[in-house]
């Protein structure tokens, strides 16, 4: 079982090091964890770190338009990401209360509880990440075989993992491939960490 999660091949290696990485090119300001801190959380807690600067273990919402904002995104992309807080606030304070947060924070502790459906299974309901998982969507749909997604393989990928009378989910999901497909357009959707298109 401990082979399970072994990755199969430098494209996967590769893969899974750029998107578990804790130095993101990106991140001037890194979150300070101790180590045993960083062993404790989940891939989908270390994934939302980046918006936890002073490591509170709370994303506020003007954390949220400032990361996005140093991620070079413009003022009204950066404006419409406050849709996260607002839709992931609740789930995620239903570890600590039943009441909505007032100030629509994100807790990071419980940021599995915003999970939602019609997306790609990549991190399971503890958040963690499964590389076979992440491998296997990027083998289905990538068309070209060049290890990157075109905006027509995401279209497909979107589609496909879209469930029933789920509106929310495909929003959801369409939101996150579109801006990551926008974060990264120069190279199309390539998340090798050292082969050039």
């Amino acid at each position: 079982m401990g082979q399970s999660n072994k990755l199969d091949n430098d494209y996967a290696q590769s893969t899974y090091a750029k998107v578990c990485s804790d130095h993101d090119e990106k991140q001037s300001k890194p979150v300070v964890a101790s180590e045993d801190e960083e062993k404790k959380l989940s891939s989908l807690q270390k994934h939302v770190q980046f918006w936890d600067r002073d490591n509170d273990g709370i994303i506020n919402p003007w954390d949220v338009y400032n990361g996005f904002r140093e991620l070079g995104f413009g003022l009204f992309f950066s404006i419409g990401s406050l849709l996260i807080p607002i839709f992931f606030s609740y789930p995620t304070r239903l570890g600590h209360s039943w009441l909505p947060d007032p100030l629509f924070r994100i807790y990071v502790n419980d940021i599995h509880k915003a999970k939602h459906g019609s997306d790609t299974d990549i991190f399971d309901f503890d958040g963690n990440f499964s590389p076979e998982r992440f491998e296997q969507k990027f083998q289905r749909f990538d068309t070209s075989g060049d290890g990157a997604l075109t905006a027509d393989d995401l279209w497909r990928l979107w589609a496909k993992d879209r469930c029933a009378a789920d509106p929310a989910g495909w929003t959801f999901a369409f939101m996150e491939w579109w801006t990551t497909y926008v974060l990264l357009q120069e190279d199309g959707i390539r998340m090798l960490g050292g082969q050039n298109g």
